[in-house]
């Protein structure tokens, strides 16, 4: 009898040990991708990583930069203006929720 209690102690104690990791390991994982996606919205982010893959010599990189700023450029305001929109639609829905 105690020698299956401590196999059946060995086998939760490991599945413990097995949910933990794998909670700690996927919650990494996933704010590692967070950040990746973050980081592709600011300028500095999306020029490192249009850059890695173009892989430019430096005279293509003197052309490219311009490019690529005017775009960081553009994004930032398609960014800033759907949020606006957005916050906008949860300002409406909050005030039709208020009454009820």
């Amino acid at each position: 009898m105690n020698d299956k209690l401590k196999f059946t102690g060995i086998i939760i104690g490991t599945l413990i040990i097995g949910f933990v990791i794998g909670f700690l390991t996927n919650g990494r994982l996933v704010k590692s991708r967070i950040d990746k996606m973050q980081s592709f919205y600011t300028e500095k982010g999306a020029d490192r990583a249009f850059i890695r893959v173009l892989d430019p010599t430096p005279d293509q990189m003197e052309k490219i930069r311009p490019i690529l700023r005017h775009h960081a450029q553009q994004n930032r305001e398609l960014l800033g203006h759907h949020r606006s929109e957005q916050q906008a639609l949860f300002l409406e829905l909050e005030d039709e929720l208020r009454p009820l």
